[in-house]
C-alpha cells in the first residue's frame, strides 16, 4: 500500500485534524523528554488517544485499552 502524502502543510495538517487532534493545540500540550541527551518532543497521553480512538483502526483501538491503564 503506497501512502500519499500531501505537498501541501496546509493540507496535512486538514489530515491530521481529521484525525480527531488538532496539531497546534497539541503541540502545546507536547510533553517534552530527553533520548541520547537530546530533547524529544512527544504527543502527550490525551491527545494519542484521542487520535487513536478516531482513526478507528483495530490496532488502535487495542493501544487505547492497554494506554489507558499509563498514567499520563
Amino acid at each position: 500500500m503506497d501512502i500519499e502524502l500531501p505537498s501541501d502543510l496546509q493540507d496535512f495538517l486538514k489530515l491530521l485534524n481529521a484525525h480527531g487532534v488538532d496539531f497546534q493545540k497539541s503541540y502545546r500540550e507536547k510533553t517534552v523528554d530527553e533520548m541520547d541527551g537530546r530533547p524529544v518532543k512527544i504527543i502527550n497521553l490525551k491527545n494519542l488517544l484521542i487520535n487513536k480512538k478516531a482513526s478507528g483502526r483495530y490496532k488502535d483501538l487495542n493501544d487505547i485499552e492497554h494506554l489507558s491503564q499509563v498514567d499520563d
